[in-house]
């Protein structure tokens, strides 16, 4: 339901259990993080034994890793916000 003030949808549950950066969260979060660096070096070990150096590969690489971090920074700061 929107609240009458702001418009905005209000969570159908208590959020207390999250407060203070919340345990749950960051447990999810550093379940992520270890899927996250198992993924990135399967993709790297692929991009560079069958990229056979091409420029394409590198450029795959650097998109990759410079949006993971902003994508790390955004999750950070957001359960840090709560």
């Amino acid at each position: 339901m929107p609240n009458a003030n702001s418009g905005v949808p209000e969570f159908p549950f208590e959020l207390s259990g999250f407060a203070n950066g919340g345990a749950i969260l960051w447990t999810v979060f550093a379940l992520f993080v270890a899927l996250y660096i198992i993924v990135s070096a399967v993709l790297v070990y692929h991009w560079n034994r069958y990229g056979l150096g091409s420029r394409t590969i590198f450029f795959a690489q650097a998109v990759f890793f410079v949006v993971s971090i902003f994508l790390f920074a955004g999750t950070i700061i957001s359960i840090l916000a709560l």
